[in-house]
């Protein structure tokens, strides 16, 4: 035998054997397609379509057009099920084929039979066959797409020459704009005043006559209001569109941002400073084929953070549901949130809230009985919605729980309409049991225009000294979740329980203080508040020997650290200051109420950390920025002025404006100074 016969009789034994595996993989793949569908035509007879689809692409990670494959082949007959499990066809073929008529899966499936390959072009020209179109449909069909060419070509002609004209004007929006971004940074001056007065009065008659143009060109008659769904705030064309018209329509006025129309809320939509409001400079941009700068625009540093501090180039807005004593809020604020609103139900946590940093005006209540409409358009909407009904220290009743809000939260996103959402919740909400309510509610949220998933964090892997895992369920519109992604644990932040604490645990002079910390060398179990039904004393929900290593006693607290006469390897109870520190509380954080309504807030917090980097992943997304997790989360916590310092510095108007020259701001403000009796104390200045 030849060496090139030798060759060749391996290279055909080799392929032999290739073969025959290929084929006993492509049929263990069909078998379980066909069973994948099996047992979704039994979930078929008691739910619908729309929900089935949510649950395998956002639990199971399929994407849209095979889980609608999938949902096709299960909906067919079982008999005709039957029939094409014996035919051999890829499965791009075969969730093509059971999305059409019955006589057309006749006609393949006989074709396929018969040998012939087909695939998806072919079984949908199959399709077009069956309804072949008349001659004079045929000419009508010709002649429309004539008319709508040639209307189109025209309208391009006009867009290019708008665009052509009034790019300038854009330009010149922009500057004002980034040029008083900021105003509150220092006084505007007399001749800085009549300046921007001029500046806004040629702007003013360019966008009057570029608004007649605009009415030329596009249908306004068809736009959504500035009000409705996403207009103020998306970033899809429609929205853009509709926001640019109305950006024309008011700045012909002489108004450089949008006010709201209704007349019992007097105050501005936003709650940034500025001459022009950014939406508005987008959408202007956008329009004339340009685009707003959201990765470069400056922001000022607080002079209170220690440098080098990574801020956000520009911050967000958010409201946040079920804010307790604030670690989600501290962490979402260091990440590039600023809170319209903290929304919280327990009397002692938001006068937590009250009494630490301002982080947002704080409305204590039932969220059920909220009027979320004054918040249409935030960038986010968080919470921590109540977890008892999915804790495994509880009966895990899920939407049987008197307490779960996960419904109610759906139905204040189709109000606000925020760009994205996040509730965190404990690891028991993954659980199977609730699968069919996750389902419902990515169903639901599908409906609505989100896009929703569950990720995992873990406090540990960014330094915090306790193994707390949380749930966070994330949902964007604009088909941002693309780009959400959780960084990777960072091993250089890891932290132990006697590192975290040894100052604490030294505070009375205990002089084992520095071997405990030594020993500690780990992080400790995950701190528990338990319910208001819950009379449990400690920060665990369970004592025992796992926690003989950490030297501490599980299920009582304690009022001070060890002092200088405590046994050496005595175990000790945590103190208050300590079950804080662990959860990542900044050491001057207050807490109110008695000793389970601290216990509470403490232990049933989101670690400000955990809120940090889930906060970061957000605005990566949302903004489309690159975040350096390692560094970022180096820096010390982006700290707020405490609530006392927000009343003597801000106004109702927040941020305050030392100049702003539209009339619509001036009749706003005699309105307030008559009507500021009717707002909250802790909004005035």
């Amino acid at each position: 035998m030849t060496q090139i016969e030798a060759v060749q009789q391996a290279d055909g034994t080799f392929w032999k054997g290739v073969n025959k595996k290929l084929r006993t993989q492509s049929e263990t793949i069909r078998k379980a397609t066909f069973a994948i569908a099996d047992i979704l035509a039994e979930i078929a007879t008691v739910s619908p379509a729309s929900k089935l689809q949510a649950y395998l692409v956002r639990e199971l990670g399929l994407f849209g057009a095979d889980a609608a494959g999938y949902i096709a082949l299960a909906r067919l007959p079982a008999a005709e099920r039957d029939a094409l499990r014996g035919l051999s066809m890829p499965f791009s073929t075969l969730k093509t084929l059971s999305r059409q008529p019955g006589s057309v899966r006749i006609k393949a499936a006989e074709k396929i039979r018969s040998g012939t390959l087909l695939g998806s072009r072919e079984i949908l020209a199959l399709t077009r066959d069956e309804k072949p179109s008349s001659p004079k449909e045929l000419e009508l069909k010709r002649q429309a797409a004539y008319l709508s060419q040639t209307a189109r070509r025209r309208t391009d002609q006009s867009l290019t020459t708008f665009r052509a004209q009034y790019a300038p004007f854009a330009d010149d929006l922009l500057d004002l704009h980034l040029e008083y971004l900021f105003p509150d940074e220092r006084s505007i001056t007399p001749d800085e005043s009549k300046d921007i007065d001029a500046r806004m009065a040629k702007l003013t008659q360019i966008a009057g006559r570029a608004a007649t143009d605009f009415a030329g060109i596009f249908d306004t008659a068809s736009l959504s209001k500035i009000w409705d769904n996403d207009c103020y705030t998306g970033m899809m064309d429609d929205a853009r569109l509709a926001r640019a018209h109305a950006a024309l329509s008011d700045i012909a006025k002489g108004v450089f941002e949008p006010w709201s129309g209704d007349l019992d809320d007097p105050r501005p939509y936003g709650n940034e400073p500025g001459l022009v409001d950014r939406y508005y400079v987008d959408a202007i941009l956008w329009l004339c084929g340009k685009s707003y700068p959201w990765n470069t625009v400056p922001r000022p540093k607080p002079s209170a953070v220690p440098a080098p501090y990574l801020d956000p180039e520009h911050r967000l807005s958010s409201i946040e549901l079920c804010a307790g004593a604030g670690g989600a809020a501290l962490g979402l604020h260091a990440a590039g949130f600023d809170a319209m609103a903290l929304f919280e139900a327990d009397k002692h946590a938001a006068e937590t809230l009250r009494r630490n940093d301002f982080l947002g005006e704080v409305i204590e209540g039932d969220l059920t009985k909220v009027d979320f409409r004054r918040y249409a358009g935030v960038d986010l909407v968080a919470g921590g919605l109540p977890c008892q009904g999915f804790s495994s220290a509880g009966e895990r009743l899920g939407r049987e729980d008197e307490r779960d809000l996960f419904s109610d939260a759906v139905d204040i996103i189709d109000v606000v309409r925020p760009r994205a959402f996040y509730f965190e919740n404990v690891e028991g909400f993954k659980e199977n049991k609730h699968t069919d309510y996750r389902a419902e509610l990515h169903d639901r949220y599908q409906r609505l225009g989100y896009e929703s998933r569950l990720f995992t964090i873990k406090g540990a892997d960014f330094g915090l000294p306790q193994m707390r895992e949380r749930i966070a369920f994330v949902g964007f519109r604009d088909g941002s979740l693309r780009r959400f992604q959780l960084p990777e644990a960072i091993a250089l932040m890891r932290s132990s329980m006697g590192e975290a604490l040894v100052d604490l645990v030294a505070a009375n002079g205990w002089p084992h203080a520095q071997a405990w910390a030594k020993r500690v060398d780990r992080p400790i179990y995950t701190l528990a508040g338990g319910s208001k039904k819950s009379g449990a004393t400690s920060f665990f929900s369970h004592g025992d020997e796992r926690f003989e290593p950490y030297q501490i006693i599980p299920n009582k607290f304690a009022q001070s650290a060890p002092d200088r006469n405590h046994p050496k390897d005595a175990p000790f109870a945590l103190t208050f200051e300590m079950a804080a520190r662990l959860q990542g509380f900044p050491d001057n954080w207050a807490f109110t109420g008695a000793t389970q309504h601290r216990k509470r807030q403490i232990a049933n917090a989101l670690p400000p950390v955990m809120a940090r980097v889930v906060g970061l992943a957000l605005y990566a997304a949302l903004t489309g920025v690159t975040i350096d997790y390692e560094t970022e989360l180096a820096q010390p916590m982006k700290r707020s002025p405490s609530n006392e310092a927000w009343k003597k510095t801000r106004t109702l108007n927040t941020p305050s404006k030392r100049y702003h020259p539209s009339q619509a701001y001036l009749e706003i403000r005699d309105r307030l100074e008559e009507e500021a009796e009717a707002y909250p104390e802790h909004l005035l200045a």
